[in-house]
């Protein structure tokens, strides 16, 4: 048995809500080799349809074509480390209009980090849009 720990974030498809997990070694006399708790569950505005994760940093792309960039927080003090939207990536124009049809086919499908601050969405009518928060 390999001995780790660390935490992972699950987002099921067309769910408002992304579970963020730890998982730890499990007590010797436990019968498991490992432990997995929810830690959080961070609330998304709309259906989620992409998620990509790293250490300290999930995006989360939904079917209005909105990218959501969230940062845990350190602990302080004993409290639990806690998470907060970074930066809100959208390609509408603030206040402009648009039909269901046209929100749908931007529709984020899928999400990678390219680097420190530098994230890539792909979305249901096949654009791909480069975004750098740095």
């Amino acid at each position: 048995i390999i001995q780790c720990s660390g935490s992972f974030a699950t987002a099921s498809k067309n769910e408002k809500n992304v579970k963020i997990w730890s998982i730890a070694v499990a007590d010797k006399t436990d019968e498991n080799a490992a432990t997995i708790i929810l830690d959080h569950e961070l609330e998304h505005t709309a259906s989620i349809g992409a998620l990509a994760a790293m250490k300290n940093t999930i995006l989360t792309g939904d079917n209005m074509g909105i990218v959501h960039v969230w940062g845990r927080k350190q602990k302080t003090f004993g409290n639990q480390n806690s998470w907060t939207t970074l930066h809100k990536l959208t390609p509408w124009r603030k206040n402009a209009r648009h039909t269901p049809d046209q929100m749908l086919e931007q529709s984020i499908q899928a999400l990678c980090f390219l680097d420190k601050g530098t994230y890539v969405s792909g979305t249901k009518s096949g654009t791909v849009r480069v975004w750098n928060k740095e």
